[in-house]
């Protein structure tokens, strides 16, 4: 969800429309894991990489965001419109990326690396075909 504001001015053919709000958004929580066995030896390894915020078992992270859009709309008739505009999106919370070397036969924990993320944005296009 996101609350916030925006500004809409149209003339005949043209409509210009920018937004600004805050909110709140789901994003995956990416797992991957492989096993690895030594040559030679019967040592095996359970690797584990996890990209999550606060709670490494959350499938979903909740983050906070801001995001900005501006969009110019083009009436081509009087019910059909094409739109073509930017989005940003800023997040707030920076994501926990931890990778762990478990032993293979009783999962007990070798070595765990934890590692603060940067902030993440994405910039995107927005584009449409009105109906009304």
């Amino acid at each position: 969800g996101m609350i916030g504001s925006f500004y809409r001015h149209e003339t005949d053919k043209w409509a210009f429309t920018g937004s600004l709000g805050i909110g709140i958004a789901n994003t995956g929580s990416p797992r991957m894991s492989y096993s690895l066995k030594e040559k030679g030896t019967n040592a095996a390894y359970d690797i584990r990489y996890n990209w999550s915020g606060h709670n490494t078992k959350a499938e979903y992270k909740v983050m906070g965001i801001i995001y900005a859009e501006v969009k110019a709309e083009k009436k081509i008739s009087r019910k059909i419109s094409l739109s073509l505009g930017l989005s940003y999106t800023q997040y707030l919370v920076r994501p926990k990326f931890t990778a762990g070397i478990y032993d293979y036969y009783d999962q007990s924990l070798i070595r765990e690396i934890n590692q603060k993320g940067n902030y993440a944005n994405a910039l995107g296009i927005v584009l449409g075909v009105c109906f009304w």
